[in-house]
């Protein structure tokens, strides 16, 4: 009985340390965290694995990837303090490497939009890549959409150059207070940001989100959401 009970314990003591292994593993890796998740959003660390639900610090290695649902919400926090909402219906890729001291991040957007908080780290470098653009940012806070055919930026502080992904020579830069956009053909416009477009730049701030009780035949059963139309 005693070597059983030996036997066991060891089991269990092999079983948490391989865990811990490999979560120290997974963090070491780690480019981003997962800091707070609302209603429906996944997570995987490559394009060849499954789809899973995301979980409040989880890792996110170099080509992870992050999904919203209908009304959901995702908030990420890169290594060096850089923080992305990823808003509902998004799909973000995450890339990250190092060059010697400096860190360059990379993320491409599918789809959807993404306030963003960039800190200033040095040399350090911070890009979004879109199917129609790439941009280059540093110290800067502002918001991204865009789809297949088009990509705005709405700058609220700091700089940004941006270029065509279908034509490099086609580029632009603005700074806090203006807005770009980059359509798939290499067409670039630039503006300064209305009163409406600050509107919607603070509306991409909010975490704050509502609950509602549904009853069922188990129980009672609460779910969160996020509303983009809250004011």
């Amino acid at each position: 009985m005693k070597n059983h009970i030996v036997l066991f314990a060891a089991l269990i003591s092999f079983g948490i340390n391989t865990f811990l292994q490999a979560q120290k593993k997974s963090d070491i890796n780690a480019v981003a965290y997962v800091q707070k998740i609302v209603k429906i959003v996944e997570q995987r660390n490559s394009d060849k694995e499954v789809w899973a639900g995301a979980k409040i610090a989880t890792p996110l290695p170099d080509g992870g990837q992050v999904k919203t649902g209908a009304k959901s919400l995702a908030i990420v926090k890169f290594l060096e303090g850089s923080l992305l909402r990823v808003r509902e219906n998004s799909i973000l890729n995450i890339y990250g490497k190092k060059e010697g001291k400096k860190v360059i991040s990379n993320t491409y957007i599918d789809k959807g939009a993404v306030q963003f908080e960039v800190q200033k780290q040095g040399d350090d470098e911070f890009r979004f890549t879109t199917p129609t653009a790439v941009a280059a940012i540093r110290g800067t806070d502002g918001l991204i959409f865009c789809d297949t055919t088009v990509t705005r930026v709405y700058l609220e502080n700091g700089e940004l150059y941006i270029e065509s992904t279908t034509d490099p020579t086609k580029n632009g830069k603005i700074v806090g207070g203006e807005k770009i956009s980059v359509d798939q053909d290499g067409n670039i416009v630039v503006a300064a940001l209305t009163d409406e477009d600050k509107i919607i730049i603070d509306k991409a701030k909010l975490q704050t989100t509502k609950k509602i009780i549904i009853k069922t035949a188990h129980g009672d059963v609460e779910v969160e959401y996020y509303t983009s139309d809250q004011k």
